[in-house]
């Protein structure tokens, strides 16, 4: 069934399932993260950069939720363990699609929301009691439906944010490369390649211009929180201790 642009009558029996799991689609190694989050997820996930999988050419911001692909070291059966959940891991089944009106004779793209009817937190048994509802019966949307809005238009708006962030950081020569080798408690080594951060000399050297630029910008503050938010890869190697010790 794939993609479709949300419908009030089309979809008014789908039901989708409000949490976190492993079987839903959420045992992921990392999600995007945009500047406006970080000072909430810098406590908890490295912040890094990597090449954006689907266009060699540019650049996404990313949580790292381990140094695995397809692990979560955050989701165990007890839900989430950290304080903050990013955007991109509270859209699902949701996301955002644009549809074509005109303006004045001026073509125009508006954002809407669509939802992934292949994905396994939708939920398309009539008269199902399992998930939460998004239209009310009588007309209108549910107040879980009106979150799962905002939260995409934080996703919107926090793309362009990023996007804006990366160009300066590639302008000003801000991002050199990050591998990390790691050792576990039980002799597993990894070696992680194919991710940025924030060049320390570099910064350091800026000019008063540039530095004046980035702060008008107000990029210096994500900046310092990209750098501060690299602390946390050792709380993922102690996750992933703790959590092979488990088994």
């Amino acid at each position: 069934m794939g993609h479709q642009a949300l419908n009030n009558e089309v979809h008014k029996s789908v039901r989708v399932i409000n949490r976190l799991s492993p079987s839903l689609g959420d045992n992921v190694g990392f999600s995007h993260v945009f500047p406006a989050e970080f000072a909430a997820a810098q406590g908890e996930f490295p912040i890094v950069v990597k090449q954006s999988s689907d266009d060699s050419d540019s650049l996404e911001i990313i949580a790292l939720y381990s140094l695995e692909a397809g692990k979560n070291l955050f989701l165990t059966d007890q839900g989430w363990q950290a304080s903050y959940l990013p955007l991109t891991m509270q859209r699902a089944p949701f996301l955002i699609g644009f549809e074509q009106t005109q303006e004045n004779g001026i073509p125009k793209q508006n954002p809407v929301v669509h939802i992934d009817m292949d994905h396994p937190k939708v939920v398309q048994e009539p008269g199902g009691t399992e998930g939460e509802a998004l239209f009310l019966e009588h007309g209108g949307t549910t107040e879980f439906l009106n979150h799962k809005s905002s939260v995409l238009m934080g996703i919107l708006e926090g793309k362009q944010q990023a996007d804006s962030f990366l160009a300066a950081l590639t302008q000003y020569q801000l991002l050199e490369p990050l591998s990390l080798s790691v050792t576990f408690d039980n002799g597993e080594q990894l070696n992680v390649s194919g991710l940025m951060t924030i060049n320390e000399e570099v910064l350091k050297d800026l000019s008063k211009e540039v530095v004046a630029d980035l702060h008008e910008k107000q990029y210096l503050a994500p900046i310092y929180m990209m750098l501060a938010s690299l602390t946390n890869v050792r709380k993922l190697v102690e996750l992933r201790n703790q959590q092979t010790a488990t088994f």
